[in-house]
């Protein structure tokens, strides 16, 4: 049976959680204080844990104090290495992606809740639909959603590919096409030029790698790491 927590009790559990943040990155005091106050005087704890109710009945917004809180977090992770020891389960369900979707539905034009989505993949199954509408959304200016989603797209093609040296192709030719064409034309919009070239190197290779297994498709049904790299030597000779 669970346990249903006092007000003093989710204000205690909030402060856990944060507290086990403040562990791993000091920066984080402010927003603790910032959130702790807000379910002393405002009563956000009681609206963010019972979240779900707001969210189908549409009866409440979100508070301001609720949202800051959650942008400090949130924006302050978005280029953190080990973001997922960070934003901890609990924090994630019990306040991060309530205050979020409510966000969404309030503010739908704002692009900020789609790109965290996608980004701390807060809904595995959809992250890619989140992160396509905050780059339809924001254009070139969503530049962490281009990113991300370059190095998932990059990722899907390198494992297409990772078993081709016991001629297994993992995926669809067709499908791939049109994951190369895409990856490129996101590419093409990054401003980081060291991590637009990072990127459009790995791609050239996955390009080459499609173009050959297609050639090779047609000569032969076995043996494509020989055959490759008969090509490429062929290519150095007549070099």
């Amino acid at each position: 049976m669970t346990r249903k927590l006092t007000r003093n009790g989710r204000v205690r559990y909030a402060d856990n959680i944060f507290k086990a943040v403040v562990a791993r990155k000091r920066e984080f005091r402010l927003l603790i204080i910032t959130f702790r106050l807000s379910c002393e005087t405002t009563g956000i704890a009681k609206r963010v844990f019972t979240a779900d109710e707001q969210i189908h009945s549409g009866s409440t917004r979100m508070g301001h104090s609720a949202t800051t809180a959650v942008h400090g977090l949130v924006a302050a992770c978005e280029r953190e290495e080990e973001v997922h020891e960070l934003l901890i389960h609990p924090l994630n369900e019990r306040l991060l992606k309530p205050v979020l979707k409510q966000w969404m539905n309030d503010l739908p034009e704002d692009v900020r809740p789609y790109r965290w989505f996608g980004v701390f993949s807060f809904e595995e199954d959809n992250r890619l639909e989140y992160l396509q509408t905050a780059i339809d959304r924001g254009g070139r200016q969503e530049q962490l959603a281009i990113e991300t989603m370059i190095r998932h797209l990059l990722n899907w093609l390198w494992y297409a590919f990772h078993h081709l040296n016991e001629d297994l192709y993992l995926s669809e030719t067709e499908d791939d096409a049109e994951t190369l064409k895409e990856t490129r034309l996101l590419i093409d919009q990054l401003d980081d030029s060291v991590q637009k070239t990072e990127f459009m190197e790995e791609w050239q290779e996955h390009a080459r790698t499609y173009e050959l297994w297609l050639r090779f498709s047609k000569e032969e049904t076995a043996g494509f790491m020989e055959w490759r790299e008969r090509q490429e030597k062929q290519g150095e000779n007549k070099q």
